[in-house]
Order: structure tokens, then C-alpha cells, then sequence
């Protein structure tokens, strides 16, 4: 027969899943857990102090907790007896009681009623994020208003000039450095652009990494070209073709196969490939002749690398991808490793079909949602 300290246990382990019922509405109470209870009658003074024991924990005794129901058997030995059929938790708050989480419970509710209040979240994001908010919960509150403030400042204030410590925020910026996760996860949810205060995004002295994919054209012989953005915003260089490459690695070396058959070598055109940086290329919004300039996008093959597309196709809507579909995922699909969630947001609306299609792939299969941009070859 099962303990009380065995049915704790075994309840702890499903306690994600109850909270999740809980904040969607889902009822599941009175809640009768599978669990063992067959008396070994073989052993009867054993078996009467097995139900002894679960009856001293049962919330007839405690208050709180499991309810048991009885049953009546005839036995040839012992004669008729009464023995437990089952065990229920009536109520949620008897459940969490149970197993000591009664506190944490009543401030995880609160902090999603604010949640709910201050940036109106669907609930399953709330499901999805439980975690991060248990985590943090003792900060939830601040977490929640930076984020807000963050994101009024994105709407209201030209943050060129600005980094993390001169934020005009009331909180100690500091705070920002240690919650970075949550603040990103909420930002991101409202539709703004990730928060990375590191970023050149954040700084009035951001330089522009380019270099010519044809040799004929390298900057005075060298093989790159690093322009202050308000300078680069002046000098339409002679290409009819851009390429923005979200990581350094990449756009060092040598273009694969793949990038080049994508685009077209053969129309003659020039190309210029410019290091993205992230999401600090969002910055080339300051360069209007980009405007005129048949412009590609390539970056990792996960949710963030797609984000990061959609926020730059925001700005240049004639922006095309390179190798960041379905098909090209699926054949470097050996490669794939675990990449981090990410909610469809704004982003998702710039994607073209090719692209969602893709972006729905990662999100239903986090285990494989992720291709770093130098496994293609």
C-alpha cells in the first residue's frame, strides 16, 4: 500500500502539470490519483498500521489534504473489514497543501493575475513560461514593470547614444543584467525587439562590417571595409546585390555552395556582404540606399534567426532569404540540436510562406529546432 511520503513524492512530479491545468481553467478536482492500496492480509498487523498511517495524514485528521474512501470486504480469517478503495484531493489548495507548495502557489497566482494585467498574455504562454516565473518570482513584479518601461521607451525614445546603464529607468540598472531571460521572454511576447543591451543596437557608435564577395572590388586591396553606420548611410557603394549575414564567422569565410547558387552568381550583379550582428542590424535602417539594393538575409536555422529576419524585413520589406526554408532545414537536418523557445510574435508576420512553414516546424519540434548558420556548407 502506498505511503503518505510515496504519494507526495509521486504528486511532486506531476506538479507542472497541475499548475497548468489550473491557470487554463481546466478541472481535473476532485482529483483521484492511481495508486496502490491492495492490503496483503497475509500480513495483517503490517497492513492495519499501512492504514493507520495514511489515515493520520488524511484531511479528516490534518484539515488539508486527501480524502479516503472506504470499503467493506469479508475475509475468511479476519472477518469483515474496512479498507481504503481509494484516495481524492476535493479541491487544488488541498493538492498543493499536500505537498508543501501552498505558498509558492498562492504568489505564483498572483504574479500571474499581474501578468495578465500589466501585458495581457495569452495562457499558453503563461503555461509555457511557469517555470521562468517560479524562478523569479520573487522579483516578478519588477521584472514585469521594466519590461513595460522597456517597451515604452522602444515606442517613445531614440535609444541611439543610450546603453544599459544610462537607461532612463527607475529601477537600478543591474537589475537588467540579472534578469535579462525574463525581460527578453516578455519583450519579445509584446511584440519588441529582443532586449540585448550589449548590443551596437543600444550605441550611437556602430560600425558597419562589409567586404566585396567579388576580389575586383575589395576596399583598397583589403579584404574588408568597417564604416561608421552614419558614414556607410552616405557612400552608395557599387553593388546591386546585399547580403546581410547575421554571424561573423560566416561572413569571413568563403560563401558556401548553397548561399551562392541562391544568389545567382551568373546575373553578374555585385555583391556586397554586410555582418549582420544580430539583431543589431536593424541599425542599417539608418541607410536608405539599402532601399534600391536587391537585398538577401541569411542567418541560423531557428526560431531567433527567423525573428531576427522578420524584424529586419520589417524595415526592408524586399528583403529575400537565403537558405532559411523547410527543405533546406530538412537537409542539413543532422546537424540539429535543441534551440531556445520563442513565442510567434510581430516577426512571424514578415515571414513569407516558405519561411513560416519553417518557423512552425521549430516550434513543434524544439528537440531539432536549431541549425547554426556555419553547419551549412
Amino acid at each position: 500500500m502506498i505511503s503518505p511520503e510515496e504519494l507526495r513524492s509521486r504528486l511532486l512530479t506531476r506538479y507542472p502539470e497541475f499548475l497548468k491545468l489550473v491557470v487554463t481553467g481546466e478541472s481535473v478536482f476532485p482529483y483521484r490519483p492511481r495508486v496502490n492500496l491492495k492490503i496483503d492480509f497475509s500480513q495483517y498487523n503490517e497492513a492495519v498500521r499501512q492504514i493507520r498511517k495514511l489515515e493520520t495524514q488524511a484531511k479528516e485528521q490534518k484539515g488539508f489534504g486527501y480524502v479516503i474512501e472506504f470499503k467493506t470486504v469479508r475475509t475468511r480469517k479476519f472477518g469483515t473489514q474496512t479498507i481504503p478503495k481509494a484516495i481524492l484531493f476535493e479541491t487544488p489548495e488541498d493538492l498543493f497543501r499536500f505537498i508543501g507548495k501552498k505558498a509558492e502557489v498562492a504568489a505564483l497566482f498572483e504574479a500571474i493575475d499581474l501578468t495578465r494585467k500589466t501585458i495581457a498574455v495569452p495562457d499558453p504562454w503563461l503555461c509555457r513560461n511557469i517555470p521562468m516565473i517560479l524562478r523569479y518570482l520573487d522579483r516578478w513584479p519588477d521584472i514585469l514593470r521594466t519590461a513595460h518601461q522597456l517597451s515604452e521607451l522602444h515606442t517613445n525614445t531614440d535609444l541611439r547614444g543610450l546603453n544599459r546603464r544610462t537607461l532612463p529607468i527607475s529601477l537600478d540598472t543591474k537589475f537588467i543584467e540579472r534578469n535579462r531571460t525574463p525581460i527578453q521572454k516578455i519583450l519579445e511576447e509584446m511584440g519588441r525587439e529582443s532586449l540585448d543591451l550589449d548590443s551596437p543596437i543600444y550605441s550611437s557608435d556602430f560600425f558597419v562590417w562589409t567586404r566585396f564577395y567579388e576580389a575586383a572590388y575589395s576596399f583598397y586591396n583589403a579584404d574588408m571595409g568597417i564604416f561608421p553606420v552614419e558614414e556607410f548611410s552616405t557612400m552608395e557603394l557599387p553593388a546591386e546585390r546585399i547580403l546581410v549575414i547575421e554571424n561573423k564567422a560566416c561572413f569571413i569565410r568563403p560563401l558556401p555552395p548553397l548561399i551562392t547558387s541562391i544568389l545567382k552568381r551568373e546575373s553578374q550583379e555585385t555583391t556586397l556582404l554586410i555582418w549582420g550582428q544580430g539583431n543589431a542590424c536593424q541599425r542599417l535602417k539608418e541607410v536608405p540606399w539599402l532601399m534600391r539594393k536587391n537585398l538577401y538575409y541569411w542567418g541560423d536555422m531557428d526560431l531567433h534567426g527567423l525573428a531576427i529576419l522578420g524584424r529586419f524585413r520589417s524595415i526592408f520589406p524586399h528583403t529575400l532569404s537565403a537558405g532559411m526554408d523547410l527543405a533546406t532545414y530538412k537537409h542539413y537536418t543532422k546537424f540539429a540540436v535543441p534551440g531556445g523557445s520563442l513565442d510567434r510574435g510581430s516577426w512571424y508576420d514578415y515571414l513569407n510562406l516558405d519561411e513560416k512553414e519553417l518557423a512552425d516546424y521549430l516550434i513543434e519540434h524544439p528537440e531539432i529546432s536549431r541549425i547554426e548558420q556555419e553547419r551549412v556548407r
